[in-house]
């Protein structure tokens, strides 16, 4: 991946975000684009009644701290020797942001899920979703008590959440394109329901992994509560990541995996990845990967393990 994009609003949730972008975008990233966003029209909203009100004195006070964060991250990737543009927008935060990706062609979003709460500038958690919901990259999300490890690549291992989805499929060859670049293992994890049979991706899967020089293990897990036992399967495999795919549908049916990709975004305490499966095309410095000719009936094959 050439270009990460970070929202910042100065929580402890972006700064979680920016630490891992710069961890993950040093020796292998043109640049690093740092976004803030003010709703001026919410604003306005906020302060004027039908008695009047000027909301020009609270929206010199919100430039005034968007040049101080947006400063400040910049500051901290020059000082990590990571490229940084600052970019500051006009609008609801979750369009901007997806906006901005889309328009400077940036190949994944790291975002943190929490931030202060009040009017729609800042990076709270239902801004996260709606960035999920529309972007075509993939979206890391880190809640703000994560703490990346210092002195390492960012990941060791990797749990995917696979199933017989084209947005599964998706998520697996971007965990696994970026375990072969971080020289991470990777778990591909299986959800099913108490009385199914076990059947998923796990021979693609590690057929692929295998090919790019990444260890893989499988996992099959029955039970009724997919995001729990996704959150919980990765803490048992000592996970620091979570990747898996979604549709980017808007409304209840949003997410390829019902309300899966949600609650594992919301509960995870380690970062999850969510890759869109209608991506045309997944890039990274070192390979560009097609997910058009992946089909959901290509990835159905029967279990094997080995060790990471």
């Amino acid at each position: 991946m050439k270009t990460f994009l970070v929202p910042v609003d100065g929580s402890a949730a972006a700064g979680v975000a920016l630490t891992l972008a710069l961890t993950l975008t040093r020796s292998r990233v043109d640049q690093l684009l740092i976004v803030h966003a003010i709703n001026t029209a919410a604003v306005a909203a906020e302060c004027v009644t039908p008695y009047g009100g000027d909301p020009t004195a609270a929206l010199n006070i919100l430039e005034v701290d968007e040049r101080e964060i947006l400063d400040a991250a910049v500051a901290r990737a020059r000082e990590a020797g990571v490229p940084a543009t600052p970019i500051a927008v006009d609008g609801a935060t979750s369009e901007k942001i997806v906006q901005v990706a889309r328009d400077r062609h940036a190949d994944a979003i790291v975002m943190g899920t929490s931030g202060r709460r009040g009017i729609e500038r800042l990076v709270t958690g239902s801004i996260a979703e709606g960035v999920l919901r529309t972007a075509s990259v993939p979206v890391f999300v880190i809640h703000e008590g994560y703490t990346p490890a210092a002195g390492r690549a960012p990941f060791q291992r990797i749990l995917v959440a696979v199933d017989d989805s084209i947005s599964a499929a998706a998520a697996t060859r971007f965990a696994i394109d970026l375990a072969a670049v971080g020289g991470a293992g990777i778990v591909f994890c299986h959800v099913v329901g108490e009385k199914e049979e076990s059947s998923s991706t796990f021979e693609i899967a590690q057929k692929l992994a295998a090919e790019r020089g990444v260890e893989s293990a499988t996992l099959t897990v029955h039970g009724r509560d997919t995001a729990e036992i996704i959150i919980a399967s990765a803490e048992a495999s000592r996970a620091d990541l979570i990747a898996l795919g979604t549709h980017g549908r808007r409304g209840l049916d949003r997410f390829i995996l019902g309300s899966v990709a949600e609650g594992v975004v919301r509960n995870s305490p380690i970062p999850a990845v969510v890759v869109r499966g209608d991506q045309s095309t997944l890039r990274t410095r070192h390979q560009a990967i097609d997910t058009n000719n992946v089909t959901a009936a290509s990835c159905i094959a029967p279990a094997t393990t080995s060790s990471v």
